[in-house]
């Protein structure tokens, strides 16, 4: 395996430079970027949509024990899923 610059990855391109790792690998930003946030932000557009579409059919459940916690499931991973897309754009600064 070939030594390579710590900034290679840093790089957004399909792929590291040619004598980095054979020029054979995704750079970690492209990586980060296609294969990880654009699936999260088409999954958050696409719910959003569709609970917008729910929101004027009629109640086909009564709500229950059962159904809360399945309604705060699909929240957590809303919110999951928008926390992730804000951190890797850098929307939020942590201070420690």
């Amino acid at each position: 395996m070939n030594a390579c610059d710590p900034q290679a990855d840093n790089v957004f391109g399909p792929r590291v430079s040619v004598s980095c790792r054979g020029g054979l690998d995704f750079t970690l930003l492209f990586e980060q970027a296609i294969l990880s946030i654009v699936p999260s932000g088409i999954a958050i557009v696409a719910s959003v949509a569709y609970l917008y579409h729910l929101w004027w059919q009629s109640v086909k459940t009564i709500p229950d024990a059962g159904w809360w916690l399945r309604i705060g499931k699909q929240v957590s991973h809303f919110s999951g899923g928008l926390s992730y897309i804000w951190g890797a754009f850098g929307l939020v600064k942590l201070v420690y």
